[in-house]
């Protein structure tokens, strides 16, 4: 073959070759098109999955600090109410002792009269 035949030959080659390249860098660019895309889709869908955990995680939050609050406030009603029905117990067990004194007191009045009775 001639030199000139040969030369169009190889440049033939090498523009199947080149053309076959540039079509493979365009798939490739095509592909990394989607997988940027769908990068951008988990990104995002990342971010908002994250915000609403750290907003169920603040709620969660709120609720637990709403309730030990209330638990504190059950308490001191709690520890209220305990100290008004010790109150109520030590005003009774009182008055009780003063009834348990008089009733004595009737008792000794009771069998003095009765020995100044038995004496007459």
């Amino acid at each position: 073959l001639s030199a000139a035949t040969e030369k169009n030959l190889q440049s033939s080659s090498d523009q199947e070759t080149l053309a076959s390249l540039q079509g493979e860098l365009s798939h490739l660019n095509e592909v990394i098109g989607r997988l940027e895309n769908e990068n951008k889709h988990l990104h995002e869908n990342y971010e908002r999955k994250l915000g609403e955990k750290a907003a169920d995680i603040e709620t969660l939050e709120l609720e637990q600090q709403n309730q030990v609050e209330q638990i504190a406030l059950e308490r001191k009603r709690l520890i209220t109410q305990c100290e008004q029905k010790e109150d109520e117990l030590r005003e009774y067990v009182e008055k009780q002792s003063l009834y348990i004194e008089d009733i004595k007191n009737y008792k000794q009045k009771l069998d003095q009269q009765q020995s100044d009775f038995e004496e007459q």
